[in-house]
């Protein structure tokens, strides 16, 4: 921990941990604040020597996404680098009330996961958004079985017409089109289920 004030927001948080890791940067390259200054200013977006000191000592208890970028180019490292560093197991507060490693966290910084959880996390949402997929198919193919009976009840019911067919009265019509779209809907979740339960089968054997 770097500021002797400790931070009272996620948001200073997540400040005070990027100043950690500058200076820490600046220790490791043996970079005084004045240096990195001027490296900043040679980049185009010069962050002044104070800016620094305060940000370190926690008297700046805020840090923008450009000063963010131009601190880690002018000490050679990734701005993730920054952010998460180590990328170790250690746990951080990645997002207000979300606790995650740096690594899982850079991972979805980067692009290279969708969520910033773990993923023992992700395992269980993706089943438990598997589970709520086929609980809606089989309840879809119990209301098809409904509109089945419905129809079936509905046709003995009808008038019959002069050429001994049932003449419909426009409920029919109606039951119809509901089990035409009730039936478009369940190819479209059996189609998503299998393509669910094929993403879990390859997670299990990554």
């Amino acid at each position: 921990m770097t500021w002797k004030v400790p931070p009272k927001s996620w948001s200073e948080s997540v400040a005070e941990r990027a100043a950690t890791s500058i200076k820490a940067a600046r220790e490791r390259t043996k970079t005084s604040a004045a240096k990195l200054s001027e490296r900043t200013a040679e980049l185009g977006a010069p962050v002044s020597r104070s800016v620094l000191s305060d940000l370190e000592t926690g008297r700046k208890r805020s840090l923008d996404v450009s000063e963010l970028l131009v601190i880690a180019a002018a000490l050679g490292v990734p701005p993730i680098f920054l952010l998460y560093p180590g990328l170790s197991d250690d746990q951080i507060d990645v997002l207000p009330g979300l606790r995650s490693s740096s690594r899982d966290a850079a991972r979805w910084f980067n692009g290279e996961a969708i969520t910033a959880t773990n993923n023992d996390d992700r395992d269980e949402q993706r089943l438990a958004h598997f589970d709520d997929m086929a609980r809606e198919l089989v309840e879809a193919f119990a209301q098809l079985a409904r509109l089945d009976e419905a129809i079936t009840a509905t046709v003995r019911t009808l008038p019959t017409g002069d050429d001994g067919h049932p003449v419909d009265d426009g409920r029919l019509d109606g039951l119809m089109r509901n089990r035409d779209e009730l039936r478009v809907r369940i190819a479209d979740l059996d189609r998503a289920v299998h393509s669910e339960r094929a993403r879990i089968a390859r997670s299990e054997r990554a």
